[in-house]
Formats: structure tokens, C-alpha cells, sequence
């Protein structure tokens, strides 16, 4: 279904008489209502990475969906697919409540469903950035020790090819990896 939704544009969709507007909501509940199937990241929810999949398709070939549908769903995503932190449900402290996604495949789809649905949204986007913003305000999940960096003696190695790089400071190795592109740009360099 994903493919076809890909491959046929909006005008081609229109004369089979689908419910593009019930099939985003249904879907984006069905995904909500899931529970759990993943118990480790060797398993895959292979129904749920399909919900997610035909999902950000429908909502790249109808964006003005994607407010209606990212009103819950972002938070959602966020929360308990992605970085649900494992914690006792309710007063009695029964079972865990666990991230819906833990496999590779299923971690992917949920982030790229994020990515579609903060793509030319600004409430969806809003939303993803106030949840980093906290995130990163939080210290819980900074150290001070090395051996939770990765960070050895052999970082301050040169590379065989010369190349030298920046030094990571454990956070903003994504900006590392920019400029490191954006270096290899001769016209830009």
C-alpha cells in the first residue's frame, strides 16, 4: 500500500473513492491503541512499522493532514514509542511501562514518521522542539565519567589520512558531522 501510495499522485487516487481523511485517523489511532509487542530489539512489530509506514505516505501525499493527525500522534511518538523512560503505571507499582518501539525497524519507521509530520508543520515542529528543549535541560543524562563518552587516548590520535577533525565534546557531534561535509564541499571550503 505504501508503494502505490508513492507511486500514484493525488489526481490518481481521487477516482478510487478512498477515505484518504478516516484512513490517516484510524490509522493514527490503531497506532496509539497498540500494546506492546516488542520485547527486545531483536523482535519486530512488523503491523505496527506497516501502520507507521502507509501513514507517512498518506501524509506526504496529503500534508494539510498533518496538524490534525500530529495533535496527538507527536506527543505520542515522543512519549511512549521513542523515549519512554520505563516506569511503575499508577499507585500500585505493578509492570513497567514500556517504549512501544524497541527494534531498529520499528524505532526508524516512528522517526521518520516524526520527521514527515514535522516537515512544513509548525505546530508538529513546535511541539518536537519543546520536547528537546526539556530533554536537553535535563543533566540526568550527562556524565562527567570518560568510559560513558567512549573517549580515549587514541581520540587525540592523527588520522591515517591526515585529516585531523574536531574534538567532540559529547555533544554536538552532529554539528561535527556538518562541518565535516560541508568541508569536503571544494567550492564551499
Amino acid at each position: 500500500m505504501q508503494r502505490l501510495l508513492e507511486e500514484l499522485s493525488v489526481d490518481d487516487l481521487t477516482p478510487l473513492n478512498i477515505e484518504i481523511w478516516s484512513l490517516s485517523k484510524s490509522l493514527a489511532s490503531e497506532i496509539q491503541a497498540r500494546e506492546p509487542r516488542e520485547t527486545d530489539t531483536k523482535q519486530e512489530d512488523r503491523v505496527l512499522i506497516g501502520m507507521m509506514t502507509v501513514l507517512k505516505a498518506l501524509l506526504q501525499k496529503y500534508p494539510a493532514r498533518k496538524a490534525e493527525v500530529g495533535a496527538r500522534l507527536v506527543p505520542y511518538l515522543l512519549n511512549d514509542c521513542l523515549f519512554q523512560i520505563p516506569q511503575a503505571v499508577g499507585a500500585g507499582a505493578g509492570p513497567l511501562r514500556k517504549p512501544l518501539c524497541k527494534s531498529p525497524a520499528s524505532r526508524g519507521a516512528a522517526l521518520r514518521l516524526l520527521a514527515v509530520l514535522s516537515r512544513d508543520c509548525l505546530i508538529n515542529l513546535s511541539t518536537v522542539l519543546a520536547y528537546i528543549k526539556e530533554f536537553a535541560g535535563q543533566a540526568s543524562w550527562r556524565t562527567n565519567k570518560t568510559s560513558d563518552w567512549s573517549i580515549t587516548h587514541l581520540d587525540d590520535e592523527k588520522s591515517s589520512t591526515g585529516f585531523v577533525g574536531i574534538k567532540n565534546l559529547g555533544c554536538i557531534c552532529y554539528m561535527i558531522s556538518l562541518f565535516q561535509q560541508l568541508h569536503m564541499v571544494p567550492g564551499f571550503r
